[in-house]
Order: structure tokens, then C-alpha cells, then sequence
């Protein structure tokens, strides 16, 4: 049986010590951020799971969310959205059992997110097609490697409230799979979803591999530009087959992407219906590949200048500097963390089990006019460490951090580096800083 909004709420009370007025006033703040598409026993759950106070997912129930308000453990769901692709059936095995699931992926406008159906469940999707609009009930949300799934309570529907038109189903063209064109780079806005996009690839970074919650997965970076921006793109697992198809200085057009903010700056995603395809005969005007490399001035650290962006520096290697080598983002949406006592919360996203962490390494650099402290973030840390993420977080817990720095001093002093970024002025001391975007050389 279901708990009343009254009943979470006094198990809150219990949990947390807090007063019965102040868990009220925290819920109907809930309700108001949601808009009012919340039941009260659902802000009430959620301000429970936020607070550590224990309530079982199961208890759960909601009226209509946005794809974008969808949190991992919420129940009794009703999501409807456009169906953007509709994958093959599988087959699986497990153990002595064999079964079948087929996934969709819909999105509403806020978003997007896949949605699996299990052995009797396919039937449902039999008349499902491409452009379909598609109400489904008694939905649940998990996650997996990091990104929100859907999937199908036993007592589900699944309704198409307008169907697509046969033209329109086998019509390929962006218009039909409800795609936004975007003219240029510079015109992409943070939470845009499905978007398709040409530029030209400017970079391609190698291929990562990672271990989240103990399942492996593959991300890739890369960059595009056009004549308004230079932006950094991100394949994950499947979809980083397709940057091995294409090369440095190919024009292509990317689809079924989204935008989000990035540690820096704005970036760009491949969904799970994200394409890579080169263009020939485009019809836009895009700088060839050097014109992009002329961006990058290469300065002395006595000529650089608070504000400037894309300058290289060559310099050698003082020393590493004292630190965390690390810190810690929300593993769903890669935002900032607040600690009170044991636990993590994000804003967006609540109490976080396991947070990610990020390397970060900063040395002192000279080049004999001056010198500068240079920081790496990131990819770019892993890079001049030489090392993944997992393997320095499985080194800060059988080492001292000083320990560590005392052998990276051991191993790069001296070592001359090239490396490109962007200078800043650091808000707490004033000094001006150089942020590494990309390490051309360590000599």
C-alpha cells in the first residue's frame, strides 16, 4: 500500500530531527519548482530520497513529467513524447531462459530518453513507427552508465494519441524526425535536443574507456567549427564507432545531438540516435582546416594577456604544484556538489551515491620571459599523467596526495611541454593563469 504525503512526511520528521512545518515548506517548494506537475506525495518522496530519509522507491507515484524532470527511482510515471527511432528486436539469454526486448527512444521537447520493453511487452510496439506520438503509463525510471533510461511496469499502456503519416515515417528528411536545423554553431543554446548540425572536424581526441558502478563504457571527444564557433563534441559507447569513419578536416553533419555545459564551456552530444556523416556538396561556406589553426597564436607567457583565448605556449616544467589532484561533479549531470556530513547532493539531481571524479593537475611553467601556472583538467590530465581517472582514483586511496605529487615532480621536472589554452585571472589571488585545452607536445 501506498504512503500518504502525511505519512512520508512524518517519516521524515523521524529521519532527519527537522520540524514537521519546515519539511512542509520544503515540499511545497518542491511542488513549485516542478510547476505544480508533482502529486503532493510525490514532492514529498522526493524531498525524502533528497534528504537521505529512506523511502522506498516503490511507494511512489506522480502525475505527468517532463522528459527533462525525470530523476532515477521515480515510479507510477505517465511520459508522452515523439517516438525519434523505433531499434530492432533483440534476443538475450540469461542463464537457462531466453527472452527478447526492443527499445525506443522518445523525446518531448525537454529531452530525450530511451525506453525498453521486455518479451510480451514487444506486442505493444506493433503498430509504433517513426513520428508516432506516444502516451505510455505505469513507467519507471533507472540509470544506467550515468543516463536516465525508461522502462514498463506490467500494468502499462501504450497509446498513440496522433499517428505519423506513411509519407512522413519513410521520409528521411530532418523536418519528419522533428530535428532542429541549426544554421551555425554560434546560435546553439545549453538543453537544445535533437539538433542537427555541419561543421568542419577540427580535432579528434583518442578514445577513453571507463568503469561506472561496474560496467564498462567508451566516450570520445572531438571538435568541430564552422565560421561562428569552434565547439567540442562527445560520442559515448556505440556512437564512437562512427568518429573512427571520418577524419581531421572533413566537412560533416551531425544529428541527433544535444547540447549541454560542459566543464568550460558549451558542448555538444550524440544521443542514441546520433549520426556522423560527411558532406560533400553542403552548400555552406566553412574555413578550411588551417584557417581554424590560425586562431592559435603562439605567445611567450611575458606577452600573454588576461582574456585571451586559443594562445600556445612552449615552456618547460618547474615544478607540480600542491593540490587534490582531483574534484568531485554530479555522475548524471556533471554539476556542483555540496557535502553535509557523509553524504553529496547536487542541485539538479539530489543525494548522490557515487560522485564522479575529476582529475586536475597544475604546474608551474616557464619559458625564461616569465612564468605561469598552467592547469589541466580532465582528459587533458589523464594525458599529461599519463594515467586514466580509475587508476588515480585507486592511487589516492592506497596514497598520500603528497606522496603523489612528490613523484610526478620526480617525473616531469624539466620536461618541456606545448601546449594550447586560455589565459585567466584567478578570482581568489588575482594571478593570471593559463587553462589547458589541448597538449600538443611533452619533450
Amino acid at each position: 500500500m501506498q504512503q500518504s504525503a502525511e505519512e512520508i512526511v512524518q517519516t521524515i520528521v523521524q529521519k532527519t530531527g527537522k520540524s514537521i512545518s519546515e519539511i512542509h515548506a520544503i515540499v511545497q517548494e518542491k511542488r513549485s519548482k516542478f510547476a505544480g506537475l508533482l502529486t503532493e506525495q510525490g514532492a514529498a518522496f522526493l524531498v525524502a530520497r533528497e534528504l537521505g530519509a529512506g523511502i522506498e522507491t516503490e511507494k511512489y507515484a506522480s502525475e505527468k513529467l517532463s522528459i527533462a524532470q525525470l530523476r532515477n527511482g521515480l515510479r507510477g510515471l505517465e511520459i508522452q513524447g515523439i517516438v525519434q527511432a523505433v531499434f530492432p528486436e533483440k534476443e538475450f539469454k540469461k542463464g537457462e531462459k531466453i527472452g527478447k526486448r526492443k527499445t525506443i527512444l522518445i523525446s518531448d521537447g525537454s529531452g530525450e530518453i530511451s525506453c525498453t520493453f521486455w518479451n510480451d511487452q514487444i506486442q505493444k510496439l506493433e503498430k509504433v513507427e517513426n513520428g508516432d506520438t506516444l502516451k505510455l503509463t505505469n513507467c519507471f525510471v533507472t540509470e544506467y552508465l550515468g543516463k536516465n533510461q525508461l522502462n514498463i511496469g506490467n500494468a502499462f499502456t501504450a497509446e498513440i494519441i496522433e499517428k505519423n503519416s506513411k509519407e512522413n515515417s519513410h521520409n528521411s528528411s530532418a523536418k519528419n524526425r522533428n530535428e532542429l536545423l541549426v544554421s551555425n554553431l554560434g546560435s546553439l543554446k545549453e538543453n537544445q535536443q535533437n539538433l542537427q548540425v555541419t561543421g568542419r572536424i577540427v580535432r579528434i581526441y583518442p578514445l577513453r574507456e571507463f568503469d561506472k558502478n561496474g560496467k564498462q563504457g567508451k566516450v570520445q571527444n572531438f571538435e568541430i567549427g564552422d565560421e561562428t564557433k569552434t565547439i567540442t563534441c562527445t560520442a559515448w559507447n556505440e556512437s564512437t564507432t562512427q568518429v573512427n569513419l571520418v577524419r581531421i578536416g572533413d566537412i560533416v553533419k551531425i544529428s541527433g545531438a544535444y547540447t549541454k555545459k560542459g566543464l568550460k564551456e558549451l558542448e555538444l552530444h550524440l544521443g542514441l540516435i546520433g549520426k556522423i556523416e560527411q558532406q560533400i556538396g553542403h552548400g555552406k561556406k566553412i574555413p578550411l582546416l588551417k584557417e581554424f589553426r590560425k586562431e592559435i597564436e603562439r605567445k611567450s607567457i611575458a606577452e600573454l594577456i588576461v582574456g585571451e583565448k586559443f594562445k600556445e605556449i612552449r615552456a618547460k616544467i618547474t615544478q607540480v604544484l600542491s593540490g587534490k589532484l582531483h574534484f568531485l561533479l554530479c555522475g548524471k549531470c556533471r554539476g556542483k556538489l555540496e557535502k553535509s556530513e557523509n553524504n553529496y547532493s547536487c542541485e539538479k539531481c539530489g543525494l548522490i551515491q557515487e560522485p564522479l571524479l575529476v582529475p586536475v593537475i597544475s604546474l608551474e611553467v616557464d619559458d625564461g620571459t616569465s612564468s605561469i601556472k598552467a592547469t589541466f583538467f580532465d582528459q587533458q590530465a589523464e594525458e599529461l599523467l599519463n594515467m586514466k581517472t580509475n587508476d588515480l582514483e585507486k592511487e589516492l586511496k592506497t596514497k598520500s596526495v603528497e606522496s603523489i605529487i612528490t613523484e610526478l615532480n620526480q617525473k616531469l621536472e624539466g620536461k618541456e611541454i606545448i601546449v594550447t589554452g586560455n589565459v585567466r585571472q584567478n578570482p581568489f589571488n588575482q594571478e593570471m593563469e593559463f587553462t589547458v585545452r589541448e597538449i600538443i607536445e611533452i619533450a
